[in-house]
């Protein structure tokens, strides 16, 4: 797309002003420096101008972002910067429009007022989400956590009568040290009662886990999973928490089945060595099916959930592709000047240094560990299963037996790195993600081959959980058997639990607190770039 003679003024304005753009060719910028001056611009109106140039060369869809002046960026210019940033990144995204929906690629349903995948981050927060200001992750992507320890969900056949079920603990947290486990039922806050008007206790809910600057100490009172109460006073600290939430094997049917629960791919160097335990120990028992536990996972480092593809993935998989990163044809073909301007963490290069063509980022398979043989492998997942998760999961579905079990994924195929704007970090949808068959269409979510509501009540890995269970059930007998929840075969089980209870539908989406992305940072098709040379 070429610039008009309006962008060309604002681009210089914005070289010698912010430094926020980088250089141009030669021949425009002779060009530009015949031109009359324009007025300058204040510090906002300039950010303003800086998020939709950068979406001009790097977001997924710029061939369909119209010139400079028909967008009108100064529009979006607001007292509250982070607010008027994430509203230009959703008048970006409507011009990207999904032919198969007449929507926009990131139309989000559940939350309107932001794009689905883009988002600003104000690096000062702790872990913030996509999507939702002022919210906060329970571990960052570094594997880092400040918070009281726990994840937690509402379920319920209405608003007027709901029980806040605990679904994990993190190790090392207040609430781990406090006995607190999964299953366990959580009836007041600071005193106050929930379970009957989720609309009006909800900001207590959202306020107490999940949102930045919550109270330092918060009393919890409960009913635990053998039906004895509790009251314990909680405290918000930083701690590093595993993700690696349970991992077992079982033997059952001839098979040796490994089981692990994987909160988030956070850092590679922090998850790799945990990776590598679980992984091993899979070995030693000659595991050959997986059912593999994403349902609170919401993505995170590509480079991590390549590691653990490789993993998972038979020997014989060994060359073959696993899948490749998509960027927009100006990415592809090199037109990236501005990233001059934006230097990669850690190393001496900037993001203009890499070569962004399909060919480049094509990564294949390399077994680095794990099981020498396993031939199935069953995911667990829900709507909050995205991003690197799904994309471990479409990476593997065209060489192996592989199975959903669970609720209808997130849909996220699509993947960014950072771009630093004056205080903040943002990251456009810049590439798809698409496996060895060229399918990446799953902007919808990925549909489960065997529904099934999570069941909070039970343990990770606990046989009378409905999901793992049915999991359980296909690597041992070959089909699913129904247990409960929302299973749609006939034939119902005695032996697993039944009457799973229901997510609360009002809280589905906004009791969201896990990270939704897909983070790269180390690029195969860096010409100047390798791995000593990323952070």
């Amino acid at each position: 797309m070429k610039r008009d003679r309006s962008t060309k003024l604002i681009l210089t304005a914005l070289i010698t002003v912010v430094f926020l753009i980088g250089c141009e060719r030669e021949d425009e910028i002779r060009d530009m420096e015949r031109t009359p001056a324009v007025p300058l611009a204040n510090a906002a109106e300039l950010i303003a101008d800086s998020v939709f140039l950068y979406a001009q060369t790097v977001y997924l869809w710029n061939d369909l972002l119209p010139a400079y002046a028909a967008f009108n960026p100064r529009q979006y210019v607001s007292t509250d910067q982070l607010a008027g940033m994430t509203q230009e990144l959703l008048a970006i995204a409507d011009y990207a429009i999904n032919p198969e929906t007449g929507q926009s690629y990131e139309f989000y349903a559940q939350n309107t007022g932001a794009p689905k995948y883009s988002y600003v981050d104000n690096p000062g927060n702790n872990g913030s989400l996509a999507n939702v200001a002022g919210r906060q992750a329970l571990v960052d992507m570094d594997g880092q956590a400040n918070d009281l320890g726990l994840l937690v969900g509402a379920y319920g056949s209405s608003n007027s009568d709901y029980t806040l079920y605990v679904q994990a603990v993190f190790e090392g947290s207040s609430a781990g040290r406090a006995g607190i486990k999964r299953g366990d039922r959580i009836t007041h806050i600071n005193g106050r009662g929930l379970g009957s008007n989720f609309n009006a206790e909800y900001p207590t809910i959202d306020e107490t886990f999940y949102t930045d600057g919550a109270p330092v100490q918060v009393m919890l009172e409960g009913i635990r999973t053998d039906g004895t109460r509790f009251s314990e006073t909680l405290s918000k600290e930083s701690y590093r928490p595993s993700v690696v939430l349970c991992d077992s094997v079982y033997r059952a049917a001839g098979r040796s089945i490994g089981y692990v629960a994987l909160y988030q791919f956070n850092d590679l160097e922090n998850l790799g060595t945990e990776l590598d335990r679980v992984f091993n120990r899979f070995s030693a028992a000659g595991v050959d099916g997986l059912i593999v536990d994403l349902r609170y996972n919401g993505g995170g480092y590509v480079a991590t959930a390549e590691y653990m593809a490789n993993l998972i993935a038979p020997a014989t998989l060994t060359g073959r592709t696993m899948f490749s990163e998509r960027f927009n044809e100006s990415m592809q073909q090199g037109r990236v000047d501005i990233l001059k301007n934006q230097p990669v963490s850690g190393t001496r290069y900037t993001y203009a240094d890499y070569d962004y063509s399909e060919a480049a980022n094509t990564y294949t398979f390399t077994k680095n560990g794990g099981p020498a043989s396993v031939s199935s492998v069953v995911f667990i997942v829900t709507g909050e299963t995205a991003s690197a998760s799904e994309l471990l999961i479409n990476s593997l579905a065209p060489h192996m037996d592989v199975k959903l079990v669970g609720a209808t994924t997130f849909g996220k195929p699509v993947g960014f790195f950072p771009l630093k704007i004056g205080e903040y970090e943002i990251y456009y949808s810049m590439f798809e993600t698409a496996n060895s068959e060229g399918s990446a269409d799953y902007y919808a979510g990925m549909v489960p081959d065997h529904e099934e509501y999570d069941d909070p009540r039970y343990g990770f890995g606990d046989l009378s959980e409905t999901s793992f269970a049915a999991a359980y059930g296909y690597l041992t007998s070959g089909t699913f058997r129904a247990v409960g929840g929302i299973a749609k075969s006939a034939s119902v089980e005695g032996t697993a639990a039944s009457g799973a209870p229901k997510p609360l539908e009002a809280a589905r989406h906004v009791l969201s607190p896990s990270f939704k992305g897909m983070i790269t940072k180390n690029f195969v098709g860096g010409a100047h770039v390798n791995n000593d040379d990323t952070q």
